[in-house]
């Protein structure tokens, strides 16, 4: 009886132990960019009754169409190695730790605008042990949008964007301003959604200069603006 029990109590030791060795991080996104994301990285001190001593990040894009991999650069962050075949992950080591948990602010910069990344967490302690891997998925924002006039004629324009990659579910917001900028009276402001990749103004006054500023949206938010005056004649 008693040697039953003793067996009992090691599997559950074993059990336990293997529970702490596979402890995975939780991650969460501090602030995102159109090209550079800031994670907040939490887990426990103690990965298989060892020290946790560095995070692990590899990241690539949702899609899967291409990898990229991050290293850690001089200034503390991670930037991002554009070779598919280096099978290179970033490492932070942890600032000193004096409870049984910490928390860590890793950047990530350099990254493609506007894309999906997945990125594959692990922590690693002093025996090179990895705990269990989190994945987090994040949209970047979307980068300022290139501007062309596709078409002017009878005080009408079309104006065609391009860049991205844009999705789905994103919109652009366009604002057309009337020239002098520097005078508040008599300027006419006109905010426009689009789901198209180009827009059509008519109306439009002749020798006057407008302003028009396109701004995209995606589920991560605004990005930059692209800002093109054109004077019509």
């Amino acid at each position: 009886m008693n040697s039953l029990i003793i067996f009992i109590l090691i599997i559950f030791s074993i059990a336990f132990q293997t529970n702490l060795a596979s402890n995975a991080p939780e991650a969460s996104v501090l602030e995102i960019g159109t090209s550079s994301v800031s994670l907040i990285v939490e887990g426990d001190v103690l990965l298989k009754n060892s020290t946790v001593t560095s995070i692990e990040i590899s990241y690539t894009y949702a899609d899967g169409d291409r990898t990229e991999r991050a290293r850690k650069s001089t200034n503390g962050d991670f930037s991002d190695i554009r070779d598919e075949h280096e099978n290179k992950v970033a490492r932070s080591l942890l600032s000193q730790n004096h409870g049984q948990t910490f928390s860590e602010i890793i950047n990530i910069t350099n990254l493609s605008e506007g894309r999906k990344y997945l990125f594959t967490i692990r922590l690693i302690n002093k025996a090179k042990q990895k705990s269990d891997p989190t994945d987090l998925y994040v949209l970047l924002l979307p980068a300022a949008p290139g501007v062309e006039t596709l078409h002017e004629k009878e005080n009408k324009l079309i104006l065609k964007w391009f860049g991205g990659p844009y999705g789905h579910e994103d919109y652009f917001l366009v604002n057309v301003v009337k020239s002098p900028f520097s005078h508040c009276d008599g300027l006419t402001l006109n905010i426009s959604v689009c789901y198209a990749m180009q827009h059509s103004f008519s109306d439009l006054q002749r020798h006057i200069t407008y302003r028009f500023t396109i701004t995209a949206h995606n589920p991560s938010g605004f990005g930059p603006s692209a800002v093109i005056s054109y004077p019509i004649d």
